[in-house]
């Protein structure tokens, strides 16, 4: 009832920032789930802006919550850059998690929200479905590496290869996923041959079931192609859907299952929405908590000034 009434006053506000093309889909999500739930939503996008910088980051969170916006989510390339920030005024902080929404409603200590990690998660988890995923590689090394390593542990995968042109990135998040999970990483220094003729299961030890594909975006579209990338290999291909990616349409042509940047783009925007949502809610449980002391209290400040008065 608080979250309906809440939003009946005003509409949620969420701003957006970050890579126009992941906030595309992120966006038209967020307008569906809204309507769905019959809740009155504003976005806006807000320009990312060409300095970059935490500093030039914080100012723009302040800028948004001037404006009266309750979240803000920052796509990549703002990512990495949120997620420090919040570390860093954090008093203990979990440097293995990632944050991609912060909240506006605090004036202290920036809290946040993972909506990516989460959303692709839930778009994993469908696609995955009836195929095998004991040991996923993942191409990459930066925060959209780690979000597909840590969607990947949260649905029970056991073993990730990690593979980057800077290897030192790829170590340094194999590293991370050991001591965070205890799960088995490894390295790949090169691609060459890393799917061939006898790579298949029960015949190859350390079979790969599927591919990640998840490129830093300050370092260009990613991996073009793989040698041999066919079924059942399949790819989730984390590329921005306007840098058409060649490794994403190598796997369509050789008919390998495929998952796309935006469809979990939109699967990332329902998990933004739950989020802004169980905001509002525990607001609403915080507020209810403060005022029930002094409802409770009312009665019998009510009885004592009776009484007084009747003893006048």
């Amino acid at each position: 009832m608080a979250i309906a009434e809440t939003l009946e006053r005003r509409p949620l506000r969420i701003g957006l920032t970050g890579h126009g093309a992941i906030l595309s889909p992120i966006g038209s999500s967020l307008e569906i789930e809204a309507a769905r739930r019959r809740m009155r939503l504003r976005l806006r996008r807000f320009d990312q802006g060409a300095r970059g910088g935490r500093a030039h980051l914080r100012a723009l969170i302040e800028a948004v919550r001037s404006e009266g916006f309750d979240l803000l989510h920052c796509a990549d390339p703002l990512r990495r850059e949120l997620t420090e920030l919040i570390h860093d005024s954090a008093v203990i902080a979990d440097r293995s998690q990632l944050y991609d929404t912060v909240y506006l409603d605090e004036t202290g200590s920036l809290q946040g929200y993972d909506a990516g990690t989460l959303g692709l998660q839930d778009a994993l988890q469908d696609f995955l479905k009836d195929r095998a995923a004991e040991h996923v590689l993942i191409l990459g090394g930066g925060s959209e590496a780690q979000s597909a390593a840590l969607a990947l542990v949260g649905l029970g995968v056991k073993r990730l290869t990690f593979h980057d042109p800077d290897l030192s990135q790829a170590a340094s998040l194999a590293n991370l996923m050991q001591q965070r999970d205890g799960i088995r990483c490894t390295l790949l220094a090169s691609l060459e041959g890393v799917f061939h003729e006898f790579s298949r299961p029960g015949m190859t030890r350390g079979w790969i079931d599927g591919v990640i594909h998840a490129p830093a975006q300050e370092r260009g579209a990613g991996v073009h192609g793989i040698q041999q990338l066919a079924p059942p290999l399949w790819l989730a291909d984390l590329a921005p859907p306007d840098t058409a990616s060649g490794l994403g349409r190598q796997a369509r042509a050789e008919g390998c299952a495929l998952l796309t940047a935006e469809e979990t783009c939109r699967h990332r925007g329902t998990r933004l929405l739950t989020c802004a949502l169980q905001r509002e809610a525990d607001r609403a449980a915080t507020s209810a908590a403060e005022i029930a002391p002094e409802r409770a209290a009312e009665p019998s400040r009510t009885m004592a000034a009776q009484e007084a008065l009747r003893s006048g």
